[in-house]
């Protein structure tokens, strides 16, 4: 009998050991997208929808990382299963959503910078939001939660 090979880690598996050190993985999550979200003293004031965006899109990377864990679910969303596959690993979950809020920041700041009417830019963070709170909460009426145990029975499994 020929002994087991072992494949070397991928690159979003070291960096879920590397963040796996850390108990509160959400603070380093919610100090990411504040960061990304705090904008230049120079720029105008952070409208709310803004920060409505992010911290839905916070809370879609919390469920998505909870969900990776659990064999239960499997990504539903056809983009996001491309990306990130049916199981998705923390290190890459919070890569690809950090980069979702440094699109979208960088979508604002450049509406901001370049004097766009403020019924665009409130029509382009509610339309954002909207739709990222729509996934939040499919998640949740799915029995993802953002921490802790899903619930399964949701979706038909039974533990």
């Amino acid at each position: 009998m020929q002994p087991e090979r072992v494949m070397p880690p991928r690159t979003g598996e070291k960096v879920l050991m590397f963040l796996s050190q850390f108990r509160g993985l959400w603070i380093v999550l919610l100090i990411g997208m504040i960061w990304l979200s705090s904008g230049c003293s120079a720029m105008k004031p952070q409208t709310t929808g803004e920060w409505a965006f992010h911290t839905a899109n916070l809370v879609d990377t919390l469920q998505t990382i909870n969900h990776g864990k659990d064999p239960c679910y499997v990504e539903s969303n056809a983009f996001t299963a491309s990306v990130l596959g049916e199981q998705p690993k923390a290190g890459e979950t919070i890569a690809f959503m950090l980069g979702v809020s440094a699109i979208h920041r960088f979508i604002s700041w450049e509406m901001q910078r370049n004097d766009v009417p403020m019924w665009v830019q409130n029509t382009f963070n509610g339309i954002t939001f909207t739709t990222k709170a729509a996934v939040v909460v499919q998640n949740h009426n799915n029995g993802i939660r953002p921490w802790g145990n899903n619930d399964g029975s949701k979706v038909g499994c039974v533990r």
